[in-house]
């Protein structure tokens, strides 16, 4: 597994044969949010993408972010980053995975960064930020 996250969206590819990816686009206060609270977002949101791909495996999983790694590993003393650690050991528990999290270089990791980058034009769904920016009106 290969993971990235940019300021526009994260996305992961399984690495065997290119067949499983995943791609979300941020909401705006996402984008917003530290690189190390997107990339473990995308380790999050690509467990739940592909945990029923990947149920009962041994994966190794590759980020290029050497905190981020280590967070999914040991935890964080930042409460939010810890939370989300949290719900990565979660998923894996409850779909049998083990996670092997290693950190690779920048180069290493270019079939997910340019998933990262990928914007759907054709994608007409509304986001929260919409709802609550009309709500507010």
């Amino acid at each position: 597994m290969y993971s990235d996250a940019s300021a526009t969206g994260c996305g992961s590819v399984i690495g065997f044969n290119n067949e499983y990816v995943c791609h979300r686009i941020w909401m705006d206060s996402e984008s917003l949010q530290s690189s190390t609270w997107r990339k473990l977002c995308a380790v999050e949101f690509s467990l739940q993408s592909f945990s029923p791909v990947l149920k009962g495996s041994h994966v190794k999983w590759s980020t290029d972010n050497q905190v981020a790694a280590r967070i999914v590993k040991v935890g964080s003393m930042k409460l939010e980053l810890h939370s989300m650690a949290t719900r990565i050991f979660d998923i894996c528990v409850q779909s049998g995975i083990y996670l092997d999290m290693q950190w690779i270089t920048r180069t290493l990791n270019h079939q997910a960064d340019y998933i990262t980058r990928l914007i759907d034009i054709d994608d007409w769904q509304t986001t929260n930020d919409l709802f609550l920016s009309l709500n507010d009106h």
